[in-house]
């Protein structure tokens, strides 16, 4: 996966930008739900800092809600093989944007707490890290 960081330029007649830090721009798969709801929200991010992330959903949240969130990595381990890292963390969502055509939402989270874990890729998981049902 690439990714381009993007320095701060600061604007003294942009009053609105509230980022502190410097934002990454990602697209890795996310999955973002509810705590205790066994379904969750498949989406992209956009970008990402130490702090939180921007993501893309067709499900919306409101702001102030605090949700799990899963971001996979992809990754090669040393002997070739393909690995996934994945960013597990609680999240609150700080702003929420509406894409009008797409029917897409933006959500901007912070990040309150994460863990990692490193593993290797089923041959049964699909490209969202979600298991595929075998009959």
């Amino acid at each position: 996966m690439f990714a381009v960081c993007k320095e701060r330029v600061w604007d003294m007649k942009a009053t609105h930008e509230r980022r502190k830090l410097t934002r990454c721009t990602l697209k890795w798969p996310i999955l973002i739900w509810r705590r205790g709801d066994v379904r969750a929200a498949e989406g992209y991010t956009r970008n990402i800092s130490s702090e939180g992330f921007y993501c893309s959903t067709q499900e919306s949240f409101l702001p102030g809600e605090q949700l799990e969130g899963r971001i996979e990595m992809l990754s090669q381990d040393q002997e070739g093989s393909q690995v996934c890292i994945d960013l597990h963390c609680q999240v609150e969502i700080v702003r929420v944007d509406i894409a009008g055509v797409t029917a897409e939402f933006g959500l901007a989270c912070k990040i309150l707490s994460y863990s990692i874990l490193i593993r290797h890729r089923s041959k049964f998981e699909n490209n969202h890290g979600s298991m595929l049902e075998v009959v």
